[in-house]
């Protein structure tokens, strides 16, 4: 087994497809690899879901969450647990 992530980046979502693929790139290019992203998906229906879910089947980096419509400071406390 190896050692948890150094950095846990934290992506609060809601219908923001447009902006995900800068994001994720941004993401895979970085030089330091001790990395984990927590996605807090608000139950988007604009296609971010099934974006993460794509990237997550390829990459275990990626730790979805689905979380109810709330504000964003539950969602980053969600993603602190």
């Amino acid at each position: 087994m190896g050692q948890p992530p150094r950095v846990s980046i934290l992506l609060p979502c809601l219908n923001a497809r447009q902006f995900l693929d800068a994001r994720i790139e941004s993401l895979l290019a970085q030089t330091f690899s001790s990395w984990e992203a927590i996605i807090l998906d608000s139950h988007s229906t604009d296609g971010s879901w099934e974006v993460f879910k794509s990237i997550a089947s390829t990459d275990s980096r990626f730790r979805l969450y689905q979380l109810p419509q709330d504000d964003f400071t539950a969602a980053l406390n969600r993603g602190r647990t």
